[in-house]
């Protein structure tokens, strides 16, 4: 290379028609700066040209179709009052192969297709894919739940939609729902991952009957699924008329259930909102008709013993139970079916069921010594205690917040007790009381606990 004078009027140029200053930096030659602007202009314009056509084409969603092919571009997020996701078709195999991976493929199109037909609504149902589209293999049941959660919060849906393929001598499909926590209220220890319908269908990628049939039943029951659902979302509202709705949209469901866990997860939802309703005979009712369906139920179990709790004079929220309207036999019993439940919760707990019984137990514990003058205090308030970790030691877990708040409400009640061998404590009941309305996630709770906190700190 040969160094210039700088004077451009002598500019060197090695062999290969750079150009070289005077600092002995290279420059391209006029014909190389025409070629690379007439590159940059195609580019620019066939960009343009696509991105007009992605525009005009519409393809769903609140970009240009063609801006949401691009792979740096994620999916935007739902937007109505329920949101439903229909995820990827998992394969429950050591390795995809081909051809299960395309019968995923096409079941999961042909599921976002009839979902997204019958159940749209602009502004009310809004019915998308998940983010990732990539056909997933089952690996655990965890693993499932993760990747259906990661499918939901990608496009911040409440309700996912899902199977999972079974190769084998004889295929199997299985059906899935996942739903948001946050979705149902109180009843949140519906929500997560949900396995409610199976069945075997031959070769499903090789006989088209097979895979007709399967398709069929895919789309039946997420069909029947989804208005299901959709009834819940109207009790999850909470006013009486979203309760009246969902409870009679729900049990008009019910005839066309016939496996055991759709049936019981239905009947589940029934007695949580006819319980909600106040209607408790009708919520025994649902929660005996889930048992039936599931007699492994901790949950229906769950919901028999709270409804006994409410007849023996408790209250929910961080209320105290009073001595005049208590029945000590009952609560006595009651303890009892608590201790046996925390016993039958598996150990993965999902559903978070375990915090509840604590909650639970403590609580009942907590009116027999109201009753009696006496009892267990120090287990009743290690009980409160680990409810309300059950959040903080996971404060994604935000469905926990209410039982974290009513726990530690209820622990401001202890303190401000006068026992034999303690005398009250305002100064900790006003700590307890301020984290209740801290953590509480409705405005009735926090100002119930806020008054409480402001009673206790008075002279």
């Amino acid at each position: 290379m040969v160094t210039g004078t700088g004077d451009p009027r002598h500019e060197d140029r090695d062999e290969e028609g750079e150009t070289v200053d005077e600092g002995g930096r290279v420059s391209q030659s006029e014909e190389q700066r025409g070629w690379g602007k007439l590159l940059r202009a195609a580019v620019v314009f066939f960009v343009a040209a696509f991105g007009f056509l992605g525009a005009v084409i519409a393809l769903p969603g609140d970009l240009p179709g063609f801006w949401q092919s691009l792979p740096w571009v994620g999916a935007p997020p739902l937007k109505g009052a329920l949101r439903i996701v229909v995820a990827p078709i998992a394969i429950d195999a050591p390795k995809k192969a081909d051809e299960d991976e395309e019968v995923a493929e096409a079941f999961g199109d042909a599921l976002l297709e009839m979902v997204a037909d019958e159940f749209t609504e602009p502004g009310v149902v809004a019915v998308g894919g998940a983010d990732n589209d990539d056909v997933g293999v089952y690996r655990t049941e965890a693993g499932r739940a993760e990747r259906l959660g990661t499918d939901l919060s990608s496009r911040r849906g409440h309700i996912a939609v899902s199977a999972t393929l079974i190769p084998g001598v004889v295929d199997r499909l299985r059906v899935e729902i996942y739903l948001d926590r946050h979705r149902l209220g109180e009843a949140y220890e519906l929500g997560g991952l949900q396995s409610l319908s199976e069945a075997e269908f031959g070769d499903v990628a090789d006989n088209p009957s097979a895979h007709r049939n399967a398709q069929n039943f895919l789309l039946g029951k997420v069909r029947l699924y989804s208005r299901m659902l959709m009834a819940a979302g109207d009790y999850a509202t909470g006013d009486e008329r979203g309760l009246k709705t969902s409870i009679k949209e729900m049990r008009a469901l019910q005839p066309d259930l016939t496996g055991a866990a759709e049936r019981s997860f239905s009947w589940l939802l029934i007695g949580n909102a006819e319980a909600r309703a106040h209607r408790r005979h009708k919520a025994e009712a649902a929660y005996r008709s889930a048992l039936d369906a599931d007699p492994g139920s901790v949950r229906a179990k769950l919901g028999l013993a709270e409804i006994t709790y409410l007849r023996a004079g408790g209250t929910f929220s961080g209320q105290m139970c009073t001595r005049e309207v208590s029945r000590e036999k009952v609560l006595d019993e009651l303890e009892g079916r608590y201790e046996k439940l925390a016993g039958e919760i598996s150990q993965d707990d999902r559903h978070d069921v375990r915090p509840r019984i604590h909650f639970a137990l403590a609580r009942t514990r907590l009116c027999l010594l109201l009753i009696r003058g006496k009892g267990p205090i120090d287990r009743i308030e290690m009980g409160f205690r680990t409810a309300a970790a059950s959040w903080e030691n996971d404060t994604r877990k935000i469905w926990l917040r209410t039982l974290t708040a009513d726990s530690y409400a209820l622990l401001g009640e202890i303190s401000m007790l006068a026992l034999v061998d303690r005398a009250p404590d305002p100064a900790t009941a006003a700590r307890y009381f301020e984290a209740a309305a801290r953590l509480a996630p409705d405005e009735a709770r926090r100002t119930a606990y806020h008054q409480r906190d402001e009673d206790v700190r008075s002279p």
